[in-house]
């Protein structure tokens, strides 16, 4: 899926970034971006995936637009196997190596001409968004120090290069130093962090920039002479260009599906508001009566709403965002309260005596050894939402 090399008079790069299969923003944001393609290099700082759309997509739809719109992309956690498997190509990152060969597990570098110089776009992904990966997904790879992978890459091909461009999945906060250990990079475009810095800002003579998240803008750089300029802008409201009118016809087949019942609340669970822990811990408790397992679940996995008489797919993916897949995990010594992840609050269930657990892929980076188990966690929440109740 690696776009054949555009020409004409490219200026700029425009960038997106954690746009999680925000799908009902898509015909604004693709409008801008087809705009901005004849003169601009169009990238991605990842997380395109894993969003409200993601469950009835499973990734196909946005797939697509990566392929049919975008020049070259960073990995981002979330969607794993879509930047491992049909997007490959596409995507670079140079600091997720191949441990039986040592070398880049993507193609490091992207070497595109804009305003007559040659720039070379690279990526990187941060240790903490790659340890979030579930281990099953991510068996075959590992990361290194984004700066250290940087250095090198530099030391490499600096005499071929006139500037140096991070698409970052990193977090701003981290990017800032970054940008200060890695001094020849000219622009960096942030991604991961979710937070209120945009930018764009100067950290010694390197450009610092995010775009808005979930499809609602796009950062612009322009490479002038001797440095960068960049500016946050939102998505243009035009209408979408003939070639980009199947996004309109892939989003009204989903919200078909996203409309339809899955379900009827108990009397238990509708027309009253409830927190995540309160949820979990109920199916915690369902999952440990159908397994004999242990069971940590974090509680940032579920986002609770006050539920009516029926339960649509829109409102269970909105319940349950990600739809952690749940795996099996051997004893482990992290198993218990010690077992936390950037301050997020785990419910746990687990007998006395050490024995298997389930968990969610979130949080199966604690553990040793991991393997699928045959539900995912909002197939066991809408079991308990229609079945369950009071214990």
């Amino acid at each position: 899926m690696t776009p054949a090399p555009r020409a004409g008079a490219m200026a700029a790069i425009t960038a997106t970034t954690d746009f999680h299969s925000a799908l009902h923003r898509a015909p604004d944001l693709l409008t801008t971006l087809h705009r901005a393609r004849p003169t601009s290099l169009i990238v991605d700082s990842g997380d395109f995936f894993e969003g409200p759309y993601y469950p009835v997509t499973g990734g196909a739809v946005e797939e697509r637009i990566l392929t049919e719109l975008y020049d070259v992309i960073a990995p981002g956690n979330h969607g794993w196997p879509h930047y491992t498997g049909p997007l490959r190509g596409l995507t670079v990152c140079a600091n997720v190596i191949d441990p039986s060969t040592n070398t880049p597990f993507f193609r490091p570098l992207h070497l595109a001409e804009l305003s007559g110089r040659m720039v070379a776009v690279t990526a990187v992904i941060g240790p903490n968004a790659f340890a979030s990966i579930a281990p099953d997904l991510r068996a075959g790879q590992r990361v290194t120090d984004p700066a250290r992978a940087l250095h090198q890459l530099y030391d490499q091909h600096h005499q071929d290069v006139d500037a140096w461009v991070l698409l970052s999945h990193h977090g701003y906060r981290r990017d800032r130093d970054l940008a200060s250990r890695c001094p020849f990079l000219d622009l960096v475009l942030s991604g991961h962090c979710h937070s209120a810095d945009t930018g764009p800002e100067e950290v010694g003579t390197t450009t610092l920039v995010k775009a808005p998240e979930f499809g609602r803008g796009v950062a612009t750089a322009r490479l002038q002479p001797g440095r960068w300029t960049a500016a946050v802008e939102p998505a243009a409201s035009l209408p979408l260009p003939t070639e980009l009118e199947w996004v309109t016809a892939a989003i009204s087949t989903a919200e078909m599906s996203l409309n339809e019942t899955v379900g009827r609340p108990s009397g238990f669970w509708k027309n009253r508001a409830f927190s995540s822990e309160e949820l979990l811990r109920h199916v915690a408790a369902r999952l440990r009566r159908q397994t004999g397992l242990g069971v940590t679940l974090n509680t940032s996995a579920v986002t609770p709403r006050v539920l009516g008489d029926v339960l649509t797919r829109r409102e269970l993916i909105s319940l349950v965002p990600y739809d952690n897949r749940l795996l099996h995990t051997s004893p482990s010594a992290a198993s218990g309260r010690g077992a936390f992840q950037d301050g997020d609050f785990l419910v746990i269930d687990v007998p006395a005596q050490r024995v298997p657990l389930l968990t969610t892929d979130y949080l199966a980076q604690q553990y040793a050894a991991t393997y699928l188990y045959t539900a995912t966690l909002s197939q066991v929440v809408l079991e308990e939402l229609t079945e369950g109740g009071e214990e």
